[in-house]
């Protein structure tokens, strides 16, 4: 659970609200968010994959959206 620990320690959330893992959602054994009243809570202390996942589909996002910008990195 990474630092979500520290909300269920404060009693904020509690363990069994927490619906899906991202690599539960992304292999379509659990639903990710159903409305927009839902939230998200991206913990990215998993592994690197699912880092780079998210990064590549906020990019995919923002692109769609016309709301990337390219830069050089050298």
């Amino acid at each position: 659970m990474g630092d979500l620990h520290h909300a269920i320690a404060a009693g904020a959330k509690r363990a069994n609200e927490v619906a899906a893992e991202l690599g539960q959602v992304v292999a379509g054994t659990r639903p990710g968010r159903q409305a927009p009243d839902q939230i998200i809570v991206f913990d990215s202390s998993g592994t690197g994959i699912q880092d780079v996942a998210a990064a590549a589909c906020a990019y995919e996002i923002a692109r769609g959206r016309g709301l990337d910008v390219r830069c050089s990195l050298t």
